[in-house]
C-alpha cells in the first residue's frame, strides 16, 4: 500500500513544471491562510476559555472537562461543535497547501542523493498534519458527546494525535525554511561549478 501510494505521488509531482508547482504552493498557501482566519474567527465566537494548542493538549481529562463546562455554561458548546465541523475545511486546504509546497522544494533541490531522499520522505510524510487531525476531532465528538462526563482515558489519545498533529507541522515547516536554505548555499556552487566547465561532484 505504501509503495502505491508513493507511485501516485511521484506521477503527481511530475505532471507539473517546477514553477506550476510554486504557483500552486503560493496560492494554497494563502487560501489556507484565509480559511485558518476563517476558523480562528468562528473559534472565538464559541468563547472556549483557552487556545486550540492549550485546550488539545492538556492530557489532563478534569481540565478538559472544565473547559467543556465554560461552554455549557455560556451556551456555546453547540457552536465549539460547528467549530470542529469547520475545522474540516481547514485539514483539506492545509492537507493540499503542504502536499504542493513539499513537491514544489522537492523539484528545486540540488541533485544531492540524500538531502533528494530527505526531499521525498516529506513529499510523502506533507498529509500526515491533516491526518493526525481528522483523528483528533474524531474523538473530540466523542468527548463532546457527553462533556462533562467522558470516560477519562479518552484524553490521552485525544491529545496524543493533538501533540502528534503539532509536530508534524513543526517539522514540515522547518524542513521547508532548511531545504530553502540549502538550495540558496548549493545552487551557486552548482553553476559556478558549471559555468566554468566542470560538473559538480556533490
Amino acid at each position: 500500500m505504501f509503495k502505491r501510494y508513493g507511485d501516485v505521488c511521484a506521477k503527481l509531482a511530475n505532471r507539473l513544471n517546477v514553477w506550476q508547482w510554486w504557483l500552486m504552493a503560493i496560492v494554497l498557501w494563502v487560501v489556507s491562510q484565509q480559511t485558518m482566519g476563517w476558523l480562528n474567527g468562528l473559534y472565538a465566537a464559541s468563547q472556549f476559555p483557552v487556545s486550540f494548542f492549550v485546550g488539545q493538549t492538556t492530557f489532563n481529562a478534569a481540565e478538559l472537562k472544565s473547559y467543556y463546562a465554560v461552554l455549557l455554561e455560556l451556551g456555546t458548546l453547540d457552536k465549539f461543535i460547528g467549530v470542529q465541523l469547520a475545522d474540516y475545511v481547514y485539514m483539506a486546504t492545509v492537507l493540499a497547501s503542504l502536499f504542493v509546497a513539499m513537491v514544489a522544494v522537492y523539484r528545486i533541490l540540488p541533485n544531492i542523493t540524500w538531502l533528494k531522499k530527505i526531499g521525498w520522505f516529506m513529499v510523502l510524510l506533507s498529509p500526515a498534519a491533516a491526518g493526525f487531525d481528522a483523528l483528533e476531532n474524531l474523538i473530540s465528538f466523542i468527548l463532546l458527546a457527553n462533556p462533562l462526563t467522558f470516560s477519562d482515558w479518552l484524553v490521552y489519545p485525544y491529545s496524543s494525535l493533538a501533540v502528534a498533529k503539532f509536530g508534524a507541522y513543526a517539522v514540515t515547516y522547518l524542513w521547508a525554511i532548511l531545504a530553502l536554505l540549502s538550495c540558496a548555499i548549493v545552487w551557486p556552487y552548482v553553476l559556478i561549478k558549471q559555468k566554468f566547465g566542470r560538473v559538480a561532484t556533490v
